[in-house]
């Protein structure tokens, strides 16, 4: 998907775009500077279940299908003010495949 968009389906069929456009216009993303950059945030894979990119830099499954559930679409929340989200208990069906052009 263009724009920083991934499209995400998880194994049990719950599907949602990952947003990942803030990215761009942040400031001290820290393990997530590279993905500011098109070519980079392209190279996107799912690795043992979990969106992550070649810099070690990650997306947590249980948390993207929480708050896939509801919206349909999950943005990048702003990486400064952002709070911790709640721990989420990762569930055996959690899996994803990643769609992204």
């Amino acid at each position: 998907m263009p724009e920083f968009r991934l499209a995400a389906t998880f194994k049990d069929g719950r599907q949602g775009v990952v947003d990942c456009s803030r990215l761009k216009d942040s400031d001290n993303l820290g393990i997530f500077a590279p993905l500011a950059n098109p070519e980079f945030f392209a190279l996107a894979r799912v690795e043992l279940g979990v969106l992550t990119w070649p810099n070690g830099a990650d997306l947590d499954p249980s948390w993207l299908y929480e708050a896939l559930s509801d919206t349909k679409s999950w943005s990048v929340p702003n990486a400064v003010t952002m709070p911790l989200p709640n721990a989420v208990k990762l569930r055996p069906e959690y899996g994803i495949i990643l769609t992204a052009k």
